[in-house]
């Protein structure tokens, strides 16, 4: 009798400290939300919150550039645009009039996988707002003015109308930066800037016909909810024909040679430049990947210390984890003075050898660790930025609930850590250097040259000008 009862007491005290261990620092059911799909593939998800008397609505439809060739990858974009360009009952300033009538706010993005619709208004206007966003999803009118209206809005967005000299400049690379250069080889992003002037109504009719299928879309809505929100919802997008969801397209990432990468003409003067060591890592989806970013803070908080404390070499050394659903690179970089650039080479090369020899530090990894559960827990505290949370985090989403990401940070271990430092940063990098074709100095030394050989061509030119005038006279 005495066995069982320590026996229950002490499984007791287990599940509790797991549940408090499971969720410290994050909001309360923060993962835990209602889910609904209808039959024709169309994905409702919502939240609700009390704490404030508005709404939060998310349109994610599955395309995004990755979806296209590099020629027509503002496809997606494109529609983005045209969503908003008006629809057959309501006109694009009525659209803006109506959401600004409600306490609403409105937006919309285009990322590498995904087109994302926002709105978010006061809860008494959320089922006004669904129907609108119902709306533009089914009758935006693709008429040739306003594809030609969005057309010029994008390429407003991308600096305007590229010339011909500027379309070579970029795709010969003498203007890339070097983060340009690396993107662009290893299939992250397109050497030519982008341009929509080619693309064609019937294109754009296509691409929403194929991409813009219910089975293609989740609905996300967090907030303070009406009881009838979820029933409009149902009622509207069921109707939406069943179509099985488009075959997406395979973005491939090419490996990159472990070199030296430098930037091209520009910056053409200044007497600071950027060293970086990158290494390729999985994507997103990778399991290293909550290991992965844990390690960028741990690192930024070491670099942070030894190569500006303790050396003074740099003023601000970071390290950050950048990645898309595919792939990406850890980055250990830092600003140095031009004419040290070896000598920050040699330093990181260091750097990075004592991590590899020497190991973790345990109470770094604990302070790291904590940090970035308390800074994580504060980024969701209004409706918009947890809705955007989910948005980021579909992928994560495994029935009613997303990946605890609490729980993940947490139960990564110090083997674990040291584990994925040789399993990615153990081997040669690759090295990125910008910096600065010529110097202040040299740059004023060139400026003096020059005005003294057009000073003496003028002096010269002159001279036998008026000695020939002096002549005839």
């Amino acid at each position: 009798m005495y066995f069982n009862l320590r026996f229950i007491f002490t499984l007791t005290i287990f599940f509790l400290s797991s549940s408090i261990t499971a969720e410290v620092y994050s909001p309360a059911g923060m993962y835990d939300l209602e889910r609904l799909d209808l039959p024709n593939g169309f994905t409702i998800l919502t939240k609700k919150r009390d704490h404030a008397p508005n709404v939060s609505i998310r349109l994610v439809v599955g395309v995004g550039f990755d979806d296209f060739d590099c020629r027509d990858e503002e496809l997606p974009h494109l529609i983005e645009h045209l969503m908003f360009s008006g629809t057959s009952n309501f006109s694009e300033t009525d659209i803006e009039q109506l959401l600004d009538s409600w306490g609403g706010f409105s937006n919309a993005s285009t990322t590498r996988t995904q087109t994302v619709y926002e709105f978010d208004v006061h809860s008494l206007f959320q089922v006004d707002a669904i129907k609108l966003m119902h709306d533009m999803l089914t009758n935006t009118q693709f008429s040739q003015d306003r594809i030609q209206n969005s057309i010029d809005i994008v390429h407003r967005e991308s600096g305007n109308t590229h010339s011909q000299w500027e379309r070579w400049a970029k795709s010969s690379s003498i203007f890339d930066t070097v983060s340009d250069t690396i993107l662009a080889e290893a299939g992250y992003r397109c050497r030519k800037p982008p341009m929509a002037d080619h693309i064609t109504r019937q294109q754009l009719q296509e691409t929403f016909k194929s991409y813009y299928r219910a089975s293609n879309m989740t609905l996300i809505i967090v907030g303070k909810l009406n009881p009838e929100t979820k029933s409009t919802v149902i009622r509207l997008f069921r109707d939406m024909l069943k179509v099985a969801p488009p075959v997406r397209k395979t973005h491939t990432v090419k490996r990159l040679a472990k070199k030296r990468y430098e930037n091209g003409i520009w910056p053409l003067v200044g007497n600071q430049a950027e060293v970086g060591f990158l290494y390729e890592i999985p994507g997103q989806r990778s399991d290293d990947f909550y290991s992965l970013d844990l390690l960028s803070e741990i690192f930024n908080s070491r670099v942070y210390e030894v190569i500006r404390i303790d050396q003074g070499l740099s003023y601000n050394p970071v390290a950050t984890v950048n990645t898309t659903t595919n792939g990406g690179f850890f980055e250990i970089a830092m600003d140095v003075d031009r004419d040290k650039l070896n000598t920050a080479i040699t330093h990181l090369k260091g750097f990075m050898d004592d991590v590899i020899k020497n190991g973790l530090d345990t109470d770094r990894i604990e302070r790291n660790k904590q940090g970035k559960l308390v800074a994580q827990s504060i980024l969701y505290e209004t409706n918009s930025d947890l809705a955007e949370y989910y948005v980021s985090s579909l992928d994560n989403l495994e029935g009613h609930s997303f990946r605890n990401i609490e729980a993940e940070y947490r139960s990564i271990g110090e083997e674990e850590l040291e584990a994925t430092v040789k399993k990615y940063l153990s081997g040669e990098p690759i090295i990125a250097v910008t910096k600065p074709l010529m110097t202040y100095k040299f740059f004023l030394i060139v400026v003096v040259i020059f005005l003294l050989t057009v000073g003496v061509v003028v002096f010269s030119v002159s001279k036998r000008f008026y000695s020939r005038k002096s002549r005839n006279a």
